[in-house]
């Protein structure tokens, strides 16, 4: 599902006098991964993190290595993964 977000700045500065539409689409593991397998790819691992490269969230906070992690919250909850796969 797509949807359409208004927001001002950048990924990279949330300062920028910018302020564009942006659009978005979330896809679920599920999807992703059956979307590999359907490609005739074999799936050599997965790895899920609890952090990302940036503020995408207003309720996050950088970590001393640059990471932004989900600030308050106990859980382990992933914000980015890692996937290899190869053509066998």
């Amino acid at each position: 599902m797509a949807f359409k977000l208004e927001s001002d700045g950048t990924y990279a500065d949330r300062n920028a006098v910018i302020s564009n539409p942006a659009f978005e689409w979330t896809h679920s593991m599920s999807d992703i991964i059956n979307s590999i397998i359907s490609a005739g790819l074999t799936i050599e691992f997965v790895h899920e993190f609890p952090y990302c490269c940036y503020d995408h969230y207003p309720f996050m906070e950088k970590d001393n290595k640059g990471w932004w992690h989900l600030k308050n919250v106990d859980a382990v909850i992933p914000l980015t993964f890692s996937l290899r796969a190869k053509k066998v």
